[in-house]
C-alpha cells in the first residue's frame, strides 16, 4: 500500500462524521487506539485488514481514503452559534458537510459548471441583493421557489438532518462553488428555511474568513430580507395597520415569516418603537414567535444533486465507484434516487 496515497485527513473526517472519539473508533474497529492516532497523524499506514474494517464500518469504498481532501472554506467555523453546539457536534456537522461536498465537486466538474454569482465590489448588503436579483433576472415580486432559483444558478444545497435544533444551516465554499448545508430535521418551517438559504448565501457573497459578530449577522439578515422582498416592492404592503390578518396575507404572498414583516416595518420607520414592541409582545404571548400559522407554505425540496446523479449514472455500481460510497451509504445520502442495478450491479464506464 502506498503511504503517499493514504490520506489521514479523510480518515479523520470519516471519524468525526460519526461523532466518535479516537478511543471510541478504536473500539468499533477492534484495533488499538494508538493505531487510530498514528493513522490520523500520517505516521502509520492501515493494514489491509484494518482498511477493510474502515470501509465496512464507515460505508465508504477503499478509494475514499486515498483521495485528496478539499480546501473548503466552512462558514460553521466562524458561525456565532457554533459555541452552543459543542465541539463534538460542530466537528460532526462540518465533517459530514465536507464529505458531501466531495460529491458536489465530482458532479460539478463532470458537468463543467460553477456557481453563477457576481462579486461584491464594495456593495452594501441591500445593493448586493438587488444586483443579484437583477443578474438572475428575477422580477420585483415574490420568489416562488428560492431553492429552485439557487439551484438553477448552481448553488448546491446539501439538505440533511443535523440532529440538533441549534443550527439552521451554514455555508461552504470551494473552487467557485457555493454549497449551503441546510438542516432538514423538520424543526424549521418553510419560511425559515427560505430565509436561511438567503442568509447563508449572503455569507458566501459578503463575508469570507471574518469573525462573526452581531454586525455580520445583521448584514446577512439584511441581504436575505431584501433579496426575498425588495423594499421598493414591499413598500405598499407594509402600510398600516399591520393587523394579524394582514401579516398572514403578507406571509402567504412573500413566503416570509410574519415576524419578519414587523421587523421590516420597524427598520424602515413604518411603525414606531412602541408599536413594534406591542406587536412583538402580542405575538410572544400567543406563542407566535416560535410557531406561526403555516399559511399554506410547503417545504421546498432540493433536486440539483439528485438530477445530476441520475443524468450521469445509469448503473448503481458506477455511481458507487465514482462517488466512493457503499450501497447503504448511497441510499442514506440519496434516498429518493432510483438507479438501475441495485441488485444486479455492473460496473459502468466514464
Amino acid at each position: 500500500m502506498d503511504q503517499k496515497r493514504f490520506n489521514p485527513t479523510m480518515f479523520k473526517f470519516a471519524r468525526e462524521e460519526r461523532g466518535l472519539s479516537q478511543k471510541d473508533l478504536a473500539h468499533e474497529l477492534d484495533i488499538q487506539q494508538s493505531s487510530v492516532c498514528k493513522y490520523e497523524a500520517g505516521d502509520m499506514i492501515p493494514t489491509t485488514e484494518s482498511l477493510k474494517k474502515m470501509c465496512d464500518f464507515f460505508g465508504y469504498q477503499k478509494d475514499f481514503f486515498f483521495q485528496d481532501d478539499l480546501p473548503v472554506y466552512s462558514g460553521l467555523v466562524f458561525h456565532r452559534k457554533r459555541a452552543s453546539l459543542g465541539a463534538k457536534e460542530r466537528l460532526r456537522l462540518e465533517a459530514e458537510a465536507r464529505l458531501r461536498v466531495m460529491d458536489v465537486l465530482y458532479l460539478f466538474r463532470k458537468k463543467r459548471i460553477e456557481s453563477n454569482v457576481i462579486p461584491r465590489m464594495n456593495r452594501e448588503p441591500e445593493e448586493m441583493a438587488q444586483a443579484l436579483r437583477k443578474y438572475w433576472n428575477v422580477n420585483d415580486g415574490p420568489i416562488d421557489n428560492v431553492t429552485k432559483l439557487l439551484e438553477d444558478n448552481h448553488i448546491a444545497i446539501l439538505s440533511f438532518p443535523f440532529k440538533t435544533a441549534e443550527l439552521d444551516g451554514f455555508v461552504l465554499n470551494l473552487d467557485n462553488i457555493i454549497c449551503i448545508a441546510l438542516n432538514n430535521d423538520g424543526c424549521f418551517p418553510p419560511d425559515r428555511q427560505r430565509f436561511t438559504l438567503c442568509h447563508e448565501l449572503a455569507h458566501a457573497l459578503l463575508h469570507q474568513n471574518v469573525f462573526p459578530d452581531k454586525e455580520i449577522e445583521k448584514q446577512a439578515d439584511t441581504f436575505a430580507a431584501e433579496f426575498l422582498a425588495p423594499q421598493s416592492a414591499i413598500e405598499n404592503d407594509l402600510a398600516l395597520p399591520l393587523t394579524f390578518e394582514r401579516l398572514e396575507q403578507l406571509k402567504r404572498k412573500w413566503k416570509m415569516s410574519m415576524a419578519s414583516f414587523v421587523v421590516r416595518a420597524h427598520n424602515t420607520k413604518k411603525i414606531p418603537d412602541v408599536v413594534y414592541r406591542r406587536i412583538m409582545m402580542f405575538m410572544s404571548s400567543r406563542g407566535l414567535r416560535k410557531h406561526e400559522p403555516e399559511c399554506g407554505l410547503v417545504p421546498e425540496m432540493p433536486t440539483l444533486l439528485n438530477n445530476l446523479i441520475q443524468e450521469f449514472f445509469t448503473e448503481t455500481q458506477d455511481a458507487l465507484s465514482r462517488l466512493k460510497l457503499s450501497e447503504s451509504r448511497f441510499k442514506d445520502r440519496y434516498p429518493e434516487i432510483k438507479i438501475g442495478g441495485l441488485s444486479e450491479m455492473s460496473v459502468g464506464k466514464e
